[in-house]
């Protein structure tokens, strides 16, 4: 069974990954110190991109499974409105799913279909559902999940209770992409001023390359240029820390 919070990339993306990430790493390098083998040392920390873009894809493969989870547990409500029991409830929602996606062998349908599979096999759907969430680690499963076990146990409204919570991830969804779409403008704002100073020594070493000789040929020089890189750097994490607004 899948862990969410783990993902693997193929050869051929490890391969992409790293060529792009060491060609920009040379290529600012060398437009900054001049020095090909200063540049070579600095192109090694390419596959630190690596951890970076391995964290990109598992928080983008939890967002579509939130999304898909959302469908998933409006239809679940629909069934059980209907009258269908909880493991009936189920194999309709995991139906409908399959008309949804329309063939495609998207996360929560195959998630669900482990589900039905051991429910038949006399597995209890309260486990099955807590090792969903274990592996998922997404906060909206996990109280969903907790919920769903409390009713079963305790006993209440299952129906009213999936209810409440596909309306709760569904204000939550939208109020984040309200955010996403307000601050759209200012993320490409800190791009742009993240790449200036790039596109400045660019400028200046196709056009005045002299004005660049005293940073390439002095140790002074060597301590300007690594400190304004070091800037430009955690000028754009704080950036992009501050636009990544969490509901």
């Amino acid at each position: 069974m899948t862990n969410y919070n783990t993902y693997i990339m193929t050869k051929v993306e490890k391969v992409r990954c790293l060529v792009l990430a060491y060609i920009f790493i040379f290529a600012v390098s060398y437009l900054f110190y001049a020095n090909i083998v200063i540049s070579l040392l600095f192109s090694c920390s390419a596959y630190m991109y690596l951890k970076i873009k391995t964290k990109q894809m598992i928080m983008k493969r939890k967002r579509q499974l939130l999304l898909e989870f959302k469908d998933a547990i409006y239809l679940l409500s629909t069934s059980l409105s209907a009258g269908y029991s909880v493991e009936n409830a189920f194999k309709k929602t995991l139906e409908a799913l399959r008309d949804l996606y329309q063939g495609q062998e998207t996360l929560i349908i195959k998630e669900l279909e482990t589900i039905v599979q051991q429910t038949g096999l006399n597995k209890s759907i309260s486990t099955l559902l807590l090792s969903f969430s274990k592996r998922a680690e997404i906060e909206d499963i996990t109280n969903f999940v907790d919920v769903f076990i409390t009713c079963e146990n305790i006993g209440g409204n299952l129906n009213e209770v999936i209810k409440t919570t596909s309306n709760i991830i569904s204000e939550k969804i939208e109020v984040e992409e309200e955010i996403g779409i307000l601050v759209t403008q200012k993320k490409m704002e800190q791009k742009v001023i993240s790449i200036i100073p790039i596109c400045i020594m660019l400028i200046l070493s196709l056009t005045a390359s002299d004005y660049l000789t005293p940073l390439h040929n002095s140790f002074a020089g060597y301590v300007v240029v690594t400190v304004a890189l070091t800037t430009i750097f955690t000028a754009s994490i704080v950036a992009k820390k501050i636009m990544d607004i969490k509901v």
